[in-house]
């Protein structure tokens, strides 16, 4: 069935296609962020995560301290020193195995990739496939940052009482720089990879707030279109000079 709203219709053409090329604007700039999200997220596959460093007068040979750095499945560094400056306080070896985030993290972060192509290549306009993609990054990354946190505590405070120094158990910090014992300094801090993780969160979000004001944008402009057929365009208003 052929229905011609002649007038009316035509009036109210040019909000129409603003509202429809708006929608549209918003689905292509939604699906290129995601995109962009999934490359990002990527480059965690080879950059590292975080970085730790410790500066220890017991080491004059190392004045720039004892780097260990986190990737996303294994530990770099000088892993053997740091343990051997951790044997003297009491705390355990510190190994890739006792990471349960390095066996998981390759296996989520590539879920997540799939996922974000998956959506922005079949997605549409639908808001839910997106929502849910935020939801299980959101989730995954506090639960694998709780479980790290954890394990700091853990290590920090299951000390050997019989150790060479004996010390207070504490619990070491995500970020920044603190003082142990007043003789061992520590500085942490994210690497290019845990930017890159959070950049690709913040790329997905954008990419919902793009498709969420464009769906908006159709929706106002069908309604503005439902009004115009009930009671026809508005009229603009006449000067009067009296």
């Amino acid at each position: 069935m052929n229905l011609d709203f002649g007038p009316v219709c035509a009036a109210h053409r040019p909000r129409a296609n603003a509202a429809s090329c708006g929608g549209a604007r918003g689905r292509n700039l939604s699906r290129g962020l995601l995109y962009a999200a999934a490359l990002t997220l990527v480059g965690t596959f080879f950059a590292p995560l975080w970085h730790y460093n410790f500066t220890v007068p017991l080491y004059p040979e190392y004045p720039q301290g004892l780097p260990m750095t986190i990737y996303i499945n294994h530990l770099e560094g000088r892993i053997d020193l740091i343990n051997e400056l951790n044997h003297y306080i009491g705390m355990r070896k510190i190994q890739d195995s006792d990471f349960v985030a390095l066996r998981v993290m390759p296996w989520l972060v590539a879920l997540l990739v799939a996922g974000a192509l998956a959506t922005a290549t079949w997605g549409r306009d639908r808001l839910w496939p997106l929502a849910t993609w935020l939801g299980v990054f959101a989730v995954s990354g506090l639960v694998l940052l709780g479980d790290f946190y954890w394990w700091l505590y853990t290590y920090s405070h299951d000390l050997n009482p019989h150790a060479a120094i004996r010390m207070p158990p504490f619990t070491p910090q995500l970020f920044g720089s603190y003082t142990i014992l007043n003789t061992f300094h520590v500085m942490t801090w994210p690497g290019l990879g845990g930017i890159a993780m959070a950049a690709s969160f913040a790329l997905g979000f954008a990419a919902f707030a793009a498709q969420w004001l464009g769906r908006r944008a159709v929706a106002r402009g069908g309604r503005e279109h439902a009004r115009v057929l009930a009671h026809g365009p508005a009229k603009p208003a006449l000067l009067s000079w009296r």
